[in-house]
């Protein structure tokens, strides 16, 4: 091992490195190496973390579980992540079957699932050394067909909820029928209303109501 001095790409000054065998490989090192010192590696690691916690706000995605470094430390590696992902294609031409094909697509759409899903940085930390293959290799597509399941359960229960509230009931009903009330450029009236009932029939007649004046296509 030997020590030397080197001057920083970005602010000039000169720092102390390391370098490990051969005298004519360190060389090369010290004339083809980018050099930075740590001062400046801290300030672009903070700027690009920054601008990944910027982009996530940006792109609707969630806030990062854990403490302040790990969660700027993650940003920056699911944005790569995610950025990584759209570019991945079936690795290789031969043996490229439809199924195998259809298989790839599936694992890699469930993978941007987790990627915009996942809170934990911790999680984003653990597998950065992990390539983007063997992420898309290791999703269980049966486990996200059930957590699938589950999101289309509480859509349709928020979506039961949303109608309930936006019913409006009259003050007396003449039937329990629910007629739902669609807007469109041409509105046929006598299909949302349900069938008159006998008394409701009695009424317009002691009303003297004449139906024959009623013009149907309102």
């Amino acid at each position: 091992m030997a020590k030397y001095y080197v001057i920083c790409e970005e602010c000039g000054s000169e720092f102390r490195t390391e370098l490990l065998g051969k005298i004519k490989d360190r060389e090369w090192k010290l004339d083809n190496f980018t050099w930075i010192c740590d001062e400046c590696k801290t300030k672009k690691r903070q700027k690009e973390n920054e601008k990944a916690a910027d982009e996530a706000k940006v792109n609707g995605l969630p806030e990062l579980q854990g403490s302040e470094k790990q969660v700027a430390w993650a940003n920056t590696i699911r944005r790569n992540r995610i950025e990584s992902l759209k570019k991945a294609e079936f690795p290789g031409v031969f043996g490229a079957t439809d199924e195998k094909l259809e298989i790839f697509a599936r694992k890699k759409a469930g993978l941007a699932v987790i990627f915009e899903t996942l809170t934990s940085a911790t999680a984003f930390i653990n597998s950065r050394f992990e390539s983007i293959y063997e992420l898309i290799r290791a999703v269980d597509l049966d486990e996200l067909k059930d957590t699938k399941k589950e999101e289309v359960v509480e859509e349709q229960k928020q979506a039961a909820e949303a109608k309930s509230e936006s019913t409006i009931s009259p003050t007396e009903p003449v039937t329990s029928t629910v007629a739902e009330i669609q807007t469109s450029e041409k509105t046929i009236i006598s299909d949302l209303i349900p069938q008159e009932t006998a008394k409701t029939k009695e009424e317009k007649s002691d009303a003297g109501i004449d139906e024959s004046l009623i013009d149907e296509d309102v």
